[in-house]
């Protein structure tokens, strides 16, 4: 994969052809600019996802995973926020689903997108689980770190989407397939572009908040110090961690607790809680598989 076989430019350009997918639903434009109106109270988010038997049942299905442990059987939107979930993670959850609703994986085999959406909930639990215990200024809240965690790694849905068979061939060429920073250079060679740029540029034509723009551009970048670097640091550190939790990876895979330390965490209290979520890691699996259900 010495030489590229797209340009930046011609990269860029083929993105711009998801203006031609499928527009999204009534449902997810709905949720979208309900998503952005602090006024919208939880029935009404129950009352949108109800509009769609979909992502209702895929809703359903989240909250009645193993990881959750609800002691009821949820068979409603607004039991699922109310009894489980919360809205903050619902609002995350169903915008994953609907931002990963125009693409297509099926013509790209070595693409799993129960594996897929794994790292990405295992990355979002994670950056979650840390995020109260940043020191510094402009840290993220809980809730942020979630939806930016989950959603650090869409780009790679549209490149799956608009290149299955050289995508095939990036996925299944890694030496490492727990090391992100090691797909994006495979992606860099054969189409001088990555997911992370393909997922900012997409987050800018949803018109999703600056800070999901900045961490899906940067999450992988450790020098980066621009807005919100806090936040995309913290998605990084997870990200790595978590793909090195998830494919069974060895101690070299794993990002070094002293990164955590230009954020202000307490490297003891980091370890501890990066125990405890390791420890969710079948209880995610399973919640992935219902979330990556289409």
């Amino acid at each position: 994969m010495a030489q590229a076989e797209y340009t930046a430019l011609e990269a860029r350009l083929e993105v711009q052809k998801l203006n031609e997918l499928p527009a999204m639903s009534l449902v997810a434009q709905q949720f979208l600019a309900a998503a952005a109106d602090t006024t919208v109270e939880i029935s009404q988010f129950a009352q949108i996802i109800e509009r769609d038997p979909v992502l209702l049942a895929r809703i359903i299905g989240v909250a009645n995973s193993a990881y959750f442990s609800c002691p009821e059987p949820v068979t409603t939107a607004e039991d699922a926020i109310f009894k489980v979930l919360g809205l903050q993670t619902t609002k995350s959850l169903v915008l994953g689903i609907i931002l990963s609703g125009p693409f297509d994986a099926s013509r790209c085999p070595g693409f799993r997108m129960s594996d897929f959406w794994l790292e990405c909930i295992f990355t979002a639990t994670l950056a979650q689980s840390l995020a109260p215990l940043i020191t510094i200024a402009n840290k993220p809240e809980a809730s942020e770190a979630y939806l930016a965690g989950l959603l650090h790694k869409i780009g790679l849905l549209a490149l799956v989407h608009l290149y299955p068979e050289i995508m095939e061939k990036v996925i299944t060429g890694r030496k490492k397939c727990c090391n992100p920073s090691e797909l994006q250079q495979l992606e860099q060679e054969s189409l001088s572009v990555t997911h992370s740029e393909v997922g900012s540029w997409l987050a800018r034509k949803w018109h999703l908040p600056l800070m999901i723009v900045n961490v899906m551009g940067n999450y992988l970048n450790q020098d980066y110090r621009g807005a919100h670097w806090p936040l995309a640091t913290l998605v990084g550190f997870s990200a790595r961690w978590g793909a090195a939790a998830v494919n069974s990876g060895s101690d070299e895979d794993y990002p070094c607790l002293s990164e955590l330390e230009a954020l202000g965490i307490d490297i003891a209290h980091a370890g501890k809680m990066l125990g405890k979520v390791a420890l969710k890691l079948e209880a995610l699996r399973e919640l992935a598989h219902e979330f990556a259900r289409g």
